[in-house]
C-alpha cells in the first residue's frame, strides 16, 4: 500500500468525501424508505470513483488493481441499473401492489 502515499493530499480528502456518503446513500435509503432516489445516486457515484481509481492505477501498470477497480465499477453500475430501472426501491407511504 505504499502507493497511497503518492496520491495528493486532496485527493485522499476528495476520495473520502465521496466514498462515505456514497456508502450511506446506499444503505440508509433502504433501510428507512426515505429518499430512496439516493441509492441509485449514491452507486453512480461509487461508480465513477472507482472508474477514476482504475484509470490512476493504469497509469502505474497495476493490471490486478485495474482488474478489480473495474469489477467494483461494474457491481456499483448494477445497483444504479437494478435500482433505478428493474426494481427501485418503495418510498415509505408509497402505495403497494
Amino acid at each position: 500500500m505504499a502507493w497511497m502515499y503518492e496520491l495528493p493530499t486532496g485527493l485522499h480528502y476528495f476520495s473520502g468525501a465521496a466514498e462515505i456518503p456514497a456508502a450511506l446513500g446506499l444503505i440508509l435509503p433502504g433501510l428507512t424508505r426515505l429518499q430512496v432516489r439516493l441509492t441509485p445516486l449514491a452507486a453512480l457515484g461509487l461508480a465513477g470513483v472507482m472508474l477514476g481509481a482504475a484509470a490512476w492505477q493504469s497509469s502505474r501498470s497495476a493490471v490486478a488493481d485495474v482488474v478489480v477497480n473495474l469489477i467494483l465499477a461494474a457491481l456499483a453500475g448494477l445497483v444504479v441499473y437494478r435500482r433505478w430501472k428493474l426494481n427501485p426501491l418503495k418510498a415509505k407511504g408509497a402505495a403497494q401492489q
